[in-house]
Formats: structure tokens, sequence, C-alpha cells
């Protein structure tokens, strides 16, 4: 990846692999003691809703801008905790503090 401009490709990549380390933070944080519900949600339904919000973001100049600020990594960890948590809270409301 080149500068801050992320192909759609490469936005999706991001997001889900943000995806995945905030599923393993959560796990890792509740003692390995989730319901595997929660994974069936995941795959279900927070997926789907991040790569939503990664198509719909690409689109706004403030998502795109925020990938100049540096690694974009971070960058996406930052957003899809944004779009997920709330997501996560509403429907698994014991996982997060």
């Amino acid at each position: 990846m080149t500068s801050h401009y992320l192909t759609a490709d490469q936005a999706s990549i991001l997001a889900i692999k943000a995806l995945d380390d905030l599923v393993i933070e959560l796990v890792e944080a509740n003692r390995m003691a989730v319901a595997p519900t929660f994974f069936d949600w995941v795959a279900d339904s927070a997926t789907p809703a991040v790569e939503t919000m990664v198509s719909m973001s690409l689109k706004q100049p403030r998502f795109n801008a925020s990938f100049a600020l540096g690694d974009p990594r971070k960058t996406m960890a930052t957003w899809v905790r944004h779009w997920a948590l709330p997501l996560v809270r509403q429907n698994f409301s014991g996982l997060v503090t």
C-alpha cells in the first residue's frame, strides 16, 4: 500500500483483519468464555456490517483523509472499533465494558 489512498479491496482486507483482531481481543479479555453464538454473529452480521461501512465510507473525504495521518492498519482498526463495538454492546453486552 502506498500513500494513504486505499483501493476498495485493500480497505476491505484491512477492515476484516481489524475485526478479527478485535474479536481475539474480546475473547481473550473474557477469559476465553464466549458463547458460540458470538462467533456466528461475527460471521453473519458483524463482518457484512463492517464491509458495508467500508464501502460507504470510501466515498467520504473524512474517511480517506484519516489514512494520511499514519499507519493505515491502525487507522482502520480505529474505524472498525468505532463501527463494531456499538454492535457488540447491543448484541453481547457482557463482552464489552
